[in-house]
């Protein structure tokens, strides 16, 4: 819910509290009420995109859960009802008030396909002006559903953070769900690492391998032996040894690593990124880049990233995420 305000100076800077987190440059009051003004805006847009030939109910009834309701969608009256409750939606009111309470929708139907167009439609329509249902939604997975492998698809990996907590706090860290990202944890997604050991821990034989050869009759040891010579223009020459030419391989430090995909991000010059500085700082209220930096850095350090790593500043950041993960 969002309250009103007194009067505030210009000069005010925001503070953090229990439960807000100031961005510097943003100003949309994200998933609350008072963006229901830009509800029929997004609608308008979204018919445009999503019409009842490409909807097919099959695939989201009971498997997707909408940010809105926080309950597994299914075309039925009883769920436009629950919709209806939270949105007011009079494309909602209007569906309701034409629906019989004794007929029956096919899945597979035309009729089906064109309902569940329209719920979609309104489900996104309002998730930008209504609260965001994620404690509710991780017990449907969780709970209900009792996921093994939950996969997260975005710049960041902020949804994974938030289900390692839950499933910390409230189901005792069940070990037995695996919280992944798309990219950080690509491997593991694809199940790729699995096939890596398989295939270094088997070796095939071809049934075509020719047979090793006979090991060959015991030669004597010729007396007179090929003698090596070397130029003396070589010994002369002098060329460095080669084991005394090599260079010790050095490992990257994080910092380092930490600083050139900040800095190549946002488009500035090492000497400009200051150390003492933060991600959220440096992006300027710009949360898609910051997000991207953040997935950046799970990716390069393998995941072993801090939360809060974009309000740290750099310095302190690359002493908390480790040994880069590709230092080559």
């Amino acid at each position: 819910a969002v309250f009103a305000m007194g009067p505030v100076s210009a000069d005010a800077q925001p503070q953090r509290g229990q439960a807000t987190v100031p961005l510097a440059g943003i100003d949309v009051p994200f998933h609350s009420s008072l963006l229901k003004r830009g509800v029929s805006s997004f609608r308008s847009i979204l018919k445009q995109r999503i019409c009842s030939e490409f909807i097919d109910v099959k695939q989201l009834s009971q498997k997707y859960i909408p940010n809105l309701t926080a309950t597994p969608f299914e075309v039925s009256k009883g769920y436009f009802e629950r919709v209806y409750q939270i949105t007011g939606s009079s494309v909602i009111r209007d569906v309701l008030e034409n629906w019989s309470d004794n007929e029956e929708i096919a899945e597979d139907s035309d009729k089906a396909a064109e309902l569940a167009a329209a719920l979609v439609i309104e489900l996104l329509a309002y998730q930008f002006a209504s609260p965001v249902q994620w404690i509710n939604t991780q017990d449907q997975l969780f709970n209900r559903f009792g996921i093994a492998r939950l996969i997260e698809i975005g710049a960041a990996p902020v949804l994974c953070g938030m289900a390692d907590k839950t499933l910390r706090s409230i189901y005792s860290g069940d070990s037995s769900v695996s919280v992944l990202h798309i990219d950080r944890d690509v491997e593991k997604v694809y199940y790729t690492e699995r096939t890596q050991k398989i295939e270094e821990n088997t070796s095939p034989v071809s049934d075509d391998s020719p047979a090793p050869a006979p090991a060959p009759a015991t030669q004597p040891v010729a007396e007179a032996t090929a003698t090596q010579t070397v130029p003396d223009s070589a010994e002369d020459s002098g060329a460095p040894d080669s084991a005394a030419a090599d260079i010790a391989d050095v490992p990257l430090q994080p910092i380092s690593v930490l600083h050139a995909i900040i800095a190549h991000k946002t488009k500035q010059s090492l000497s400009a990124v200051s150390l003492q500085s933060t991600i959220k700082g440096l992006v300027g209220g710009k949360s898609t880049l910051q997000n991207e930096i953040v997935g950046d850095l799970h990716k390069e350090f393998e995941g072993k990233v801090p939360d809060k790593v974009e309000e740290m500043p750099l310095q302190e950041a690359a002493g908390a995420v480790g040994a880069s993960g590709t230092n080559g």
